[in-house]
């Protein structure tokens, strides 16, 4: 099972994705206690916020990840399928590969409350407050 951690994080100034942001906050998550950015299933990846909170909540598929300039496919992101059990909470994805992470539901939950009574906090706004969902694809044309 994987370990998740879920923050925000303010940021005076940062470059990511080729963009400078200033005075905004990111949502930043640790996955087995190292960045999510490290590991290359994310490369040009930024939370949104909105998907990751709801993905808490119910299994479906969410933009848990976009380009941080909001548009999914210009980073070439794709919904994540979430699955909900009893005791778990299951990322599916394909990018660089099939990816798949498995954490504890309570934790995932706990975590994403957490965060949320966090962003209350803080000073600065959200750096992708909206998005740009990837084109759908007709598989059959």
């Amino acid at each position: 099972m994987n370990e998740l951690l879920i923050r925000p994080e303010e940021v005076e100034l940062l470059s990511r994705d080729g963009i400078e942001f200033k005075n905004n906050t990111f949502i930043e998550l640790d996955i087995d206690h190292q960045s999510y950015l490290i590991d290359k299933a994310f490369e040009e990846g930024t939370v949104y916020w909105p998907e990751l909170k709801a993905s808490s909540l119910s299994s479906g598929n969410y933009l848990i990840f976009t380009c941080a300039c909001g548009v999914a496919d210009d980073a070439g992101w794709d919904l994540i399928t979430v699955t909900h059990s009893e005791f778990e909470i299951i990322w599916s994805f394909n990018r660089n590969g099939k990816q798949r992470f498995c954490f504890d539901k309570a934790n995932y939950q706990s975590q994403t409350k957490a965060c949320e009574g966090l962003m209350n906090l803080t000073e600065y706004p959200l750096a992708v407050e909206q998005a740009v969902f990837p084109e759908l694809t007709n598989e059959n044309t």
